[in-house]
């Protein structure tokens, strides 16, 4: 939840993947199709500054 970018009204698009559009697996994106971010696609639940003040301090406690 701390880490989900949909909080500060970010989306990033195209995650996964279709491997095969007939047995319509999918697979995780790893530089395979372009992804997208789109800022301000949603309501912002979280301020951004907020946002951010707490990634740093996760940063730091898993350092």
């Amino acid at each position: 939840m701390l880490s989900n970018g949909k909080y500060k009204g970010e989306a990033l698009l195209q995650k996964t993947y279709k491997v095969d559009f007939l047995s319509k697996k999918r697979a995780e994106n790893t530089g395979q199709v372009p992804q997208y971010l789109v800022e301000d696609s949603h309501p912002v639940i979280i301020d951004k500054e907020i946002w951010e003040a707490v990634q740093l301090k996760m940063e730091i406690y898993h350092a």
